[in-house]
């Protein structure tokens, strides 16, 4: 499974800090006392019946952070040998939280390609509990990954074989993922003892292609904004600009 992942250590903890202290913020104004140091526990605290509700309360509070802003910062130079230095990035920032037992939280396999995104951009997945097993993320290797595509082409019955614990993505707190969404990816029932909590955006060359059938929703200004941009790249948009009024 090694094949189009990356994986990166986080040397410096207010890294996700920013992000744990904003979730342990709403939590308890939702009147959930819940540490930032325990949320692999968020089952215990907070019932099935309102994890949902939780965690977009949480999703919306993250997104008015400067947090493209704070990526940047962190990861821009671990993003430029992949991407170039013309850089889009998702302008909403995910996330998802998989308790144990939960089926609502099951994501079934799938490409992200499979509802219009790029094929050539890569998603950065950092959990902020420990993640293994099956409270983690499958992904599966690329021949498997292009045996299933082969299938989707061919509008033959999709099937992944069966799931593996060595397909799941293992990560400590302090890691994260940049992988290319091309790969077949999803979930299943969690049936480890702890949640899983994580985060996950997209990147992509500016430059870089979108598929045919591409929707003006997965594109620049509504879906993407720039993370990073050459002065290059800026001079001869500005010419472009000029030329082709």
């Amino acid at each position: 499974m090694a094949k189009f992942l990356r994986y990166l250590s986080i040397g410096d903890s207010s890294f996700l800090d920013f992000f744990s202290s904003d979730i342990q913020r709403v939590l308890q104004s939702l009147d959930y006392r819940l540490d930032r140091n325990s949320f692999a526990d968020f089952h215990k605290a907070v019932p099935l019946s309102d994890v949902n509700r939780v965690r977009l309360a949480c999703y919306n509070s993250i997104n008015k952070l400067d947090w493209i802003k704070h990526v940047q910062h962190f990861l821009l130079d671990s993003l430029k040998p992949l991407l170039g230095p013309d850089i889009l990035i998702q302008k909403k920032i995910n996330l998802s939280i998989q308790c144990p037992n939960d089926a609502a939280s099951i994501l079934a396999s799938h490409s992200d390609i499979m509802s219009g995104d790029s094929i050539f951009e890569y998603v950065v997945w950092i959990p902020l509990t420990d993640a293994y097993e099956t409270n983690s993320m499958f992904i599966l290797d690329s021949d498997r990954s292009m045996h299933y595509l082969n299938g989707l082409r061919d509008s033959l019955p999709l099937s992944t074989g069966h799931i593996e614990l060595v397909d799941f993505v293992n990560l400590k707190i302090g890691k994260l993922l940049i992988f290319s969404p091309t790969l077949i990816h999803g979930n299943v029932l969690n049936t480890t003892v702890h949640t899983r909590i994580s985060l996950n955006f997209r990147v992509k060359n500016l430059f870089t292609p979108y598929q045919k059938w591409t929707p003006e929703d997965r594109k620049p200004g509504v879906y993407y904004d720039v993370l990073s941009m050459s002065e290059s790249t800026k001079w001869n948009l500005q010419v472009y600009q000029l030329m082709n009024q």
